[in-house]
């Protein structure tokens, strides 16, 4: 029986979709624009609730199972590379009726939404790669012979206590399988909630928990990154255990890194709405965030290169309502720059207040 342990505000559909290699498990919410979504390893679309809930309502969001995690099914090869997940997803995409969408992506999902993107780059229009893994040659190695670590079952149950003592060094060390003070993770430890959450994602992916992790694993971030022809922003959150992996990143002209503070909620809708306002009214072809640290400061910007002329009267209540949810932050200054024929440009800044 498929049940979600998140108490969704609005109705959040489930259902299969049919590919060459199998069917993939989703999940669909809101209405609007659509936003595609790919989880870490060896998690699935349920580690993504709470995001589509936030989104979904403004947005038509469609988060999937990774093929081989959660109720998707596993791909019939014996190790699948990278057009193998993304024609998987193209394909349930298209057949889902979103031949575009933009795509958020976490961890291995993030390493996963870049090989979909290097090979149809008409299905995705941007990207957004929350925590993208920059491993090195010897990282790449390491990670593929010792943290794909074998898992099967056994009589005893044993594999289930290995299994318990593995997610909890998971969120202690990383890499987890170096348990030294170089590698210890600074962060406090999970809810046991979502140590729970990682046991089943192993249990239900079984020995095959290793396809998507080593595809992702061993991609090369610099070749992968630099080949890119989609607009695409890289974030982590400061407690992103490869949040560090932010300065191995070489930005180019599609490719941006930007840094957040901890307190994203009190502007994420502020960026939704930017955004959503560029869809509907602006007539231009990309929109650009840009997250900047001041000091004590945060500084936010959303342009798009559309017609401009954008007034509160004219666009209802849009940049009325982020003008108060702007004026609701801690020191906040917010702008809004649309000389007729010449874009958008959206600022805040405002209090940066540790969590």
């Amino acid at each position: 029986m498929l049940t979600s342990r998140h108490a969704s505000r609005g109705r959040v559909r489930r259902g299969f979709v049919a590919h060459a290699d199998g069917a993939l498990h989703f999940r669909w919410a809101g209405a609007g624009a659509p936003l595609a979504a790919l989880h870490e390893s060896p998690r699935s679309s349920l580690s993504l609730l709470p995001l589509v809930d936030r989104l979904a309502e403004r947005r038509t969001v469609v988060a999937f199972d990774t093929p081989g995690y959660g109720h998707s099914d596993a791909l019939p090869l014996e190790v699948p590379e990278g057009e193998h997940f993304a024609a998987a997803f193209a394909a349930a995409l298209d057949a889902l009726g979103l031949a575009r969408a933009p795509l958020y992506a976490t961890h291995t999902g993030a390493a996963l939404a870049v090989h979909l993107a290097l090979a149809r780059p008409q299905v995705v229009p941007a990207l957004l790669l929350d925590g993208f893994a920059a491993f090195t040659p010897s990282e790449r190695q390491d990670f593929v012979e010792r943290y794909l670590a074998p898992f099967e079952p056994s009589w005893d149950g044993a594999h289930l206590a290995q299994l318990w003592s593995r997610c909890k060094d998971l969120y202690t060390w990383f890499p987890y399988h170096r348990r030294e003070p170089a590698t210890r993770l600074v962060f406090d430890p999970p809810p046991v909630a979502k140590l729970h959450d990682t046991a089943l994602g192993f249990l239900m992916a079984g020995a095959g928990y290793t396809k998507s992790y080593r595809c992702a694993a061993t991609i090369d971030p610099d070749a992968a990154l630099a080949a890119l022809r989609v607009p695409t922003t890289i974030t982590a959150r400061p407690d992103d255990l490869i949040c560090s992996h932010l300065e191995r990143v070489t930005p180019t002209d599609f490719v941006q890194v930007r840094r957040i503070g901890p307190a994203l909620e009190d502007w994420l809708r502020i960026v939704d709405e930017s955004i959503a306002n560029a869809w509907r009214h602006s007539n231009g072809d990309r929109v650009t965030v840009a997250v900047r640290r001041l000091q004590h400061r945060l500084e936010l910007t959303i342009a798009d290169n559309g017609r401009g002329g954008a007034r509160e009267s004219a666009l209802g209540m849009g940049l009325t309502n982020m003008r108060q949810r702007a004026n609701s932050l801690p020191g906040a200054e917010f702008s809004i720059d649309s000389p007729d024929g010449g874009g958008t440009l959206v600022r805040l800044q405002f209090n940066l207040e540790v969590q």
